[in-house]
């Protein structure tokens, strides 16, 4: 999937990519257009979000969404606290 042409010189979009052992069949993907869950959409997780946290959010290229909750973005995204 590319993205819109930079400009010459402008910094280029930093790919987000999971650390390895992350299993992307374990992701729950809510429907399109869906309200956002409560929960982490990784399955061997499922913590709750809080209504404060700021969870990770991805979308796939058929709208479906997932949230990450604050020890799955450290354990498979590399986020730092």
């Amino acid at each position: 999937m590319r993205g819109p042409t930079s400009p010459p010189g402008a910094p280029k979009r930093p790919r987000l990519e999971p650390l390895p052992g992350f299993d992307w069949s374990r992701v729950t993907w809510g429907a399109a257009d869906a309200p956002e869950g409560a929960h982490c959409s990784y399955l061997d997780c499922l913590a709750p979000i809080g209504e404060d946290d700021v969870p990770l959010m991805l979308w796939d290229s058929e709208g479906r969404g997932a949230r990450f909750c604050e020890t799955c973005m450290r354990k498979w995204w590399g986020f730092s606290g």
